[in-house]
């Protein structure tokens, strides 16, 4: 009868092969680790937010109905009686201009600052930085000095208003300081290895009085760079503002402020924080959320943990002789739980004679 065929390797290769495959777990390991591009989405309720606008094309403006506050260059003796007893500014230091179906369509590099306190209280716009090119509203030229003035009826039946740049969303507690951060979450969402979709991996809460912006990390090339480069504060040095996405909208009738949906491209970024009396946190995922968010590496070190088990056992114990003698142990009986003794023999006790077996003694 023959035997089964049998495929024979060489040491060198058997310890190659072993050696392939642990080098392989690490390496998936590891490429499931690494940093990869990340985005932010943030959601809260805000009594203001600070916009720097980067992208015209999608930060236009419709507002159904609102106010035009242009500044005067003399205080006026008294208040205008063609304007309305219930104007939305001071006539006396405003020329007031009421519009509908109002188009703004705010220039690369303008500051905007908008607020809003109360349940019954307007939207306030504000010019705070002045663009290269001139902001035109309603035929004339808005300047710092001027104010954008949205009834709250009017602001509550407006759809969302979108900006593209770099917003910061609420403010730092302080005198006279009404745009803070009422409530707010975050959520950090990255592409992994083997994963179709982005997948988020880690999200916290906002707390009242935050001030949240998305930082990129900071790259310094050049020497144009090396003021910021070489900021003391670790915050500034690392990171720069980085380009931000979202649209704030109305809330219910009964509650202060507006909504803000803000998010940011994939790419290397990250969240700041700022609280009062506390230094700036910069929210980061590491290795920890993406290894507890990837399916693929808890699988991955359960079968570890299996394996490890299972060589702890002696399971294994096969596979590294094959690895190492190229066959098999041999299987030996197992060892009895229970084995007796030898009887010793006690000190000056005679030794008896032997006895042959298959031999009958003599008479």
């Amino acid at each position: 009868m023959r035997g089964r065929p049998s495929v024979t390797l060489s040491r060198s290769l058997r310890i190659g092969a072993v050696a392939f495959a642990v080098l392989g777990l690490l390496g998936c390991a590891l490429y499931l680790l690494k940093d990869n591009p990340r985005s932010f989405v943030v959601e809260a309720a805000t009594r203001g937010v600070s916009a720097r606008i980067d992208h015209p094309a999608m930060s236009q403006w419709l507002l159904d109905r609102a106010y035009l506050c242009l500044r005067r260059d003399r205080r006026a003796p008294g208040p205008d009686p063609a304007i309305m007893a219930d104007a939305p500014c001071d006539t006396r230091l405003y020329e007031v201009v009421p519009t509908e179906n109002l188009e703004i369509f705010w220039p690369a590099g303008a500051g905007l600052r908008l607020t809003r306190t109360g349940p019954q209280s307007p939207l306030l716009v504000r010019l705070t930085e002045v663009a290269p090119d001139a902001v035109i509203v309603a035929g004339r030229e808005l300047t710092p000095a001027d104010l954008i003035v949205v009834p709250a009826d009017a602001w509550l039946g407006n759809g969302p208003l979108t900006l593209a740049g770099h917003v910061v969303v609420g403010s730092l507690p302080g005198p006279g300081e009404m745009g803070n951060l009422i409530s707010g979450s975050y959520a950090v969402s990255e592409r992994l290895p083997l994963a179709p979709a982005p997948t988020p991996i880690a999200s916290g809460a906002l707390l009242s009085g935050d001030a949240v912006e998305i930082m990129v990390r900071r790259h310094c090339p050049g020497a144009d760079d090396r003021i910021e480069c070489a900021h003391p504060d670790p915050a500034k040095r690392l990171y720069q503002p980085s380009q931000s996405f979202g649209f704030i909208e109305p809330r219910g009738a009964d509650d202060a402020g507006f909504g803000v949906t803000l998010y940011s491209e994939t790419s290397d970024s990250s969240l700041a924080i700022d609280r009062f009396g506390a230094s700036r946190i910069i929210v980061t995922p590491n290795w920890i959320h993406r290894a507890l968010a990837n399916p693929v590496l808890l699988g991955g070190s359960a079968l570890l943990a299996i394996l490890s088990g299972l060589a702890s056992l002696g399971f294994l114990a096969p596979l590294l002789a094959w690895t190492w003698k190229g066959e098999p142990p041999v299987r030996t009986r197992p060892r009895p739980v229970f084995r007796w003794r030898r009887k010793r023999r006690r000190r000056n006790e005679p030794i008896p004679p032997p006895v042959s077996i298959g031999r009958r003694p003599g008479p």
